[in-house]
């Protein structure tokens, strides 16, 4: 009985790890593709023929240019560079939020089949334990003047 207990307990930790490596592969490869997806769709709007992107783009050069004192070349190359780590920080949020909506929706599939779960050992289905009583048990325990004892009443 110890050895099938025992057995049954490393089985459990081998799926609990297992299920674990899973999930992890998993959400770290919907996280890159969801984030490879809205980077492009991000990027593909910031064109240097684009009216708002040479606006955005001179405002940073004429600002940086005037405060890093290199010149403006080095000045655009830094303007350029802000406006993609910007880009990157919105791709990574969305895709970060991409995999929190994912795993909302795998806990709500797995609230569904929570009915389907056997109920405890020792423990009729459909019966819940009252407070305050053990299981399988006729007595209750009360608390007396001092707090709770050991002192139990059947029922």
């Amino acid at each position: 009985d110890q050895r099938q207990l025992l057995d049954g307990v490393s089985l459990y930790m081998t799926f609990r790890q297992f299920g674990a490596s899973l999930g992890v592969g998993l959400l770290t490869i919907l996280i890159e593709q969801r984030e490879t997806l809205h980077s492009s769709r991000l990027f593909e709007h910031l064109r240097q023929s684009s009216i708002l992107t040479q606006d955005r783009l001179a405002g940073l050069n004429a600002y940086l240019a005037s405060h890093l004192g290199d010149g403006m070349v080095a000045a655009r190359a830094a303007a350029i560079g802000l406006l993609r780590g910007a880009g990157v920080k919105q791709a990574t949020t969305l895709s970060d939020a991409d995999a929190f909506l994912f795993m909302a929706f795998v806990g709500l599939v797995a609230l569904c089949f929570l009915p389907l779960v056997a109920p405890a050992p020792g423990q009729p289905s459909g019966q819940q334990s009252k407070p305050g009583t053990a299981p399988n048990s006729d007595k209750a325990v009360h608390p007396g003047p001092a707090g709770p004892s050991s002192q139990a009443i059947t029922t």
